[in-house]
């Protein structure tokens, strides 16, 4: 659903920063900055890892409400985020002799060289086994060579911008780390053009997935190809286009406020926002326990009643 497809990047540069951050000034912000950083990742498995979000979901108040345990690695991002500031002001603070800087900067380099590697050698066999792995384990046939094809050609493309950008920083790191007052005036500048260059390689996709998109299609001989996809973003209609439905004018009139859990086949019908009325119907974040277990007792027949008032049969 669009609104759990919740995906996280936070990258190599700023991972390394923050953890930089984290060795270099041990005090209690950071270490609890860690701390909250680490548990949120390992609440956001959700029932993947039960030993944390168990005791959670069932003691902490309105937790349980907390219905999309992803959402919660923006604490993990505004972590990383503080701590990674944290890191820059403690690479650029460093002494002249420091070893910290020469450190980092080898390893940027070392992960920039194993990536870009990877990007000419032998990461397109690899990637092409790894996703036809992913395709028998969900009982599906292996892609179509089309398919493997255009995959290795995003994921070739990630690892070149990764790597040079990585290469990049660490080259940056060691030419400043032997004129400690360029490394004061311009090396945090650097870094922070390469991370924002890195999130924004990201970014892109996720805010605008209509662009680049492709569909696999047959040709006339029979063979498979890759065509761009349909346009999925249309212009949306004029608000003077819409009418509100009476029975929901009417609706709205009665209840006297907005909120409305409806159920049957208007649960998942948008007919309510002309009329003044948000629909929380379907799978919500938002949704109080109690209109979720009238729901369920409505689309499922076998679950125990909702109610069971004294002196009359068990509510259906």
């Amino acid at each position: 659903m669009p609104f759990t497809d919740y995906p996280n990047y936070f990258g190599w540069l700023l991972l390394t920063l923050a953890a930089l951050g984290v060795w270099s000034a041990p005090r209690w912000p950071q270490r609890t900055l860690a701390a909250l950083g680490l548990i949120a990742l390992l609440v956001a498995c959700g029932r993947f890892f039960p030993v944390l979000y168990g005791p959670f979901y069932h003691l902490l108040p309105y937790f349980n409400k907390f219905r999309i345990p992803v959402m919660i690695l923006a604490v993990t991002g505004f972590a990383t985020a503080v701590l990674a500031a944290h890191g820059l002001a403690a690479l650029q603070g460093a002494d002249a002799g420091a070893r910290t800087p020469r450190r980092l900067a080898w390893v940027w380099l070392g992960l920039g060289a194993v990536l870009l590697l990877g990007a000419l050698g032998p990461g397109k066999g690899l990637h092409a086994s790894q996703l036809t792995s992913l395709a028998a384990a969900s009982g599906r046939g292996a892609p179509a060579p089309e398919v493997l094809a255009a995959a290795w050609s995003l994921q070739r493309a990630d690892l070149l911008r990764i790597g040079l950008l990585l290469v990049a920083a660490g080259a940056a790191t060691v030419f400043a780390v032997r004129r400690t007052p360029a490394r004061r005036a311009w090396l945090p500048w650097v870094l922070l053009a390469l991370a924002a260059v890195d999130l924004l390689g990201v970014a892109g996709r996720i805010t605008h997935p209509e662009r680049g998109l492709q569909q696999l299609v047959r040709r006339a001989d029979g063979g498979a190809a890759l065509v761009p996809a349909g346009e999925l973003v249309r212009p949306a209609a004029r608000r003077a286009a819409f009418r509100a439905d009476p029975f929901l004018v009417e609706v709205e009139r009665v209840v006297g406020h907005e909120r409305v859990w409806p159920l049957g086949s208007l649960a998942q019908h948008n007919g309510g926002m002309p009329a003044g009325l948000r629909s929380l119907g379907g799978y919500q974040a938002a949704k109080p326990a109690a209109a979720e277990a009238v729901r369920a007792r409505v689309l499922i027949p076998r679950a125990p009643p909702v109610a069971s008032p004294p002196g009359s049969p068990a509510a259906t």
